[in-house]
Formats: structure tokens, C-alpha cells, sequence
């Protein structure tokens, strides 16, 4: 499923290689394939292209910044949360994403913070 993914993603960049949302679709693919570098690539591409519709520019800073998790770099992931979060100030994944950071990192009163906010926006998350 993931490799069709990319391959689709692929042949889209070739007939659009301006345009940022194939970049994202293949970084995700990527990294749930555990190919992380590649999908920091791609990741990387897409938020270079960048994109008129923030929310879309949001879920790719907060994509980046899981693969940025997975390898161990919280201050790079942080800094992409906090830029999807000032781009759509309701994306409920980068609050979520950010308070597990912040709770590792012994932040308790900034990690309550951003839970409450993932709460509000998502009630499953309470």
C-alpha cells in the first residue's frame, strides 16, 4: 500500500514538480515505511514548494516534525510544531505532539498547556 503510494506520488511530482502536496503524501509514505531520511527529504521539498492553503502547509510541518521524533531531534521537531501551530492555530495533532515533547522533556506546566488545547479541540483526547 505504501509503495503504491509512492509510486503514485511519484508520477505526480513528474507531471507537477512545483507542487508540494505529492512531496508530503510521499514523505508520509516514507516514513511509515521507517525510511526516514527519505521522508525527511521529501518533507523537506514540500515545505520548500510551501503552499497558499496553510492548513495543508500546517499538516506537513507536523508530519516533518514526527519524523524528527522518530530520529531523536525534539528541538528541530518543537520548532516544526510551533510553526504549524502559528499557521493553523487549530491543528489538534501538532498541540498533541508538542505536550508529549514538552512532558519528556520535564516541561509538566507548558505539556498540561498544550493537552488542554488538544483537549478543547478534540474531545477523544481528554
Amino acid at each position: 500500500m505504501h509503495l503504491k503510494a509512492i509510486e503514485a506520488a511519484d508520477e505526480t511530482i513528474k507531471l507537477a514538480p512545483d507542487w508540494a502536496a505529492p512531496y508530503y503524501l510521499r514523505g508520509e509514505a516514507l516514513y511509515k515505511l521507517k525510511q526516514a531520511p527519505k521522508a525527511q527529504t521529501s518533507f523537506d521539498k514540500a515545505i520548500e514548494l510551501g503552499s497558499r492553503d496553510e492548513i495543508l502547509l500546517s499538516n506537513i510541518y507536523v508530519a516533518r516534525a514526527a519524523n524528527f521524533m522518530a530520529r531523536m531531534n525534539n528541538r528541530s521537531a518543537i520548532l516544526d510544531l510551533d510553526k504549524a501551530i502559528e499557521l493553523n492555530e487549530d491543528n489538534v495533532y501538532a498541540y498533541n505532539a508538542r505536550a508529549m515533547i514538552l512532558l519528556d522533556s520535564g516541561q509538566i506546566d507548558l505539556s498540561e498547556k498544550d493537552s488542554a488545547k488538544a483537549c478543547e479541540l478534540d474531545r477523544s483526547l481528554c
